[in-house]
């Protein structure tokens, strides 16, 4: 059986107040601790790190975070961009008269398919006719490993550490990748094809 799978063109996050990885972390792996001069360069460091892990390699939100899908039409099954999916907090569409509309829960159902979240159908429901327009349907869910730091893969944090320390030393070096960051993303990836 061939399933249609629509991916959003349009995605927006809202970022956590933290990240996985402390200034602390960092400066011990740098092997300066006690030294607190840099502590205002470290951070953006560290958040430049995150982004980049979360956005260039694994497109995984990593501590909880709401996330906004736009998609164009309904029909056969939504994947969501940003995993791990805890939990959808709703679904609105604008209907034929373009009128705001939610869709109830009692029609679609969260799974997941090599590690990405999945919007569909439950059982014997249809989806209702949205209004032929880019964007008309919102998909608002919650994403990430968890609240907190210790919730992220131990891996996924060591990178992050990693390139934030590479960053420190090497302020005006090469802009290539320190090779363990690879090694400890590469079980983290997301097992999908991004049209």
């Amino acid at each position: 059986m061939t399933v249609w799978i629509q991916r959003s063109s349009n995605t927006s996050r809202t970022q956590p107040d933290d990240e996985p990885v402390t200034v602390d972390e960092v400066k011990s792996d740098l092997k300066m601790r006690g030294i607190n001069d840099y502590d205002g360069h470290i951070k953006p460091l560290i958040q430049a790190a995150t982004q980049y892990v979360e956005e260039q390699r694994l497109w995984k939100a990593l501590l909880t975070q709401t996330c906004i899908d736009k998609f164009d039409d309904f029909g056969g099954e939504f994947e969501l961009a940003w995993e791990p999916v805890q939990s959808i907090t709703s679904i609105t569409y604008q209907d034929t008269d373009n009128a705001t509309q939610t869709l109830a829960t009692s029609v679609y159902e969260l799974a997941t398919r090599n590690g990405a979240g999945i919007v569909r159908l439950k059982f014997d429901q249809v989806w209702p006719v949205a209004l032929s327009h880019p964007d008309s349907i919102t998909m608002t869910y919650v994403a990430g490993f968890g609240d907190d730091a210790a919730d992220v893969p131990v891996s996924i944090r060591q990178a992050i550490r990693v390139l934030a320390g590479d960053w420190q030393l090497n302020p005006d070096g090469d802009t290539r990748i320190p090779i363990q960051v690879d090694g400890l993303l590469s079980g983290q990836a997301a097992m999908r094809i991004l049209a």
